[in-house]
């Protein structure tokens, strides 16, 4: 059973994006394997990953994991979820700029 972990706040120490970062990973991972990796759940999750090591000054890691939720969403659009793919896909890029 996955539990979801608190992510950090927006002002958070460099100690609290690490501490975000170690909950949200497992978490990501068993939603990869119980809902599928192009899962919304699974998206946010990899979102918030990305975002803490954005903010620990991993700038290319995180960029590696955002074009892969990138990828996940232009995907999305291509299935029988297509319609709810492309608007998923137009609000990963604002909400990521």
């Amino acid at each position: 059973m996955c539990t979801p972990s608190t992510p950090s706040s927006k002002r958070g120490e460099p100690g609290d994006f690490e501490r975000a970062e170690m909950l949200e990973r497992p978490f990501m991972g068993c939603m990869d394997k119980q809902l599928g990796r192009d899962a919304p759940q699974a998206l946010s999750s990899k979102r918030i990953v990305a975002k803490c090591i954005w903010m620990l000054r991993r700038p290319t890691e995180a960029e590696e994991l955002i074009g892969e939720i990138f990828e996940l969403v232009e995907g999305r659009g291509r299935g029988s979820m297509g319609f709810i793919g492309r608007l998923r896909g137009r609000a990963w890029r604002i909400k990521m700029l």
